[in-house]
């Protein structure tokens, strides 16, 4: 039994760090930026964002409704029994224009406000 556990700990730390270098060396030799997006939730979520995030990184901090006329998604547990379908619809509509947006392009470029 201890024989199993060592093969099986020892096993899990080289795919730990085998898994940790691929990543690593992936995000070091593709190009681009790893975070092009982080959504927001709602107001509040935002601001906290945008305050962590350096101001020459800001644009990349968005509503995540931005797409489908912004605004701050419903609260689930508050909502009733239909709050979770709320929630779902309004992130369903939103992902689908992320979605385009991404397939256009126009992801990276900061919001109009």
């Amino acid at each position: 039994m201890t024989y199993f556990l060592l093969r099986r700990t020892f096993g899990f730390i080289a795919t730990l760090i085998a898994v940790s270098i691929v990543v690593f060396a992936v995000m070091n030799v593709l190009p681009g930026d790893p975070a092009l997006t982080i959504l927001g939730m709602d107001a509040s979520n935002l601001r906290d964002l945008r305050r962590r995030c350096p101001a020459s990184r800001a644009h990349v901090v968005r509503p995540a409704l931005e797409p489908v006329g912004g605004g701050d998604v419903a609260d689930p547990y508050y909502g009733g029994p239909q709050g979770f379908d709320v929630n779902y619809d309004q992130l369903s509509a939103a992902c689908e224009g992320w979605l385009d947006r991404i397939a256009a392009g126009s992801v990276v470029r900061p919001p109009v406000e």
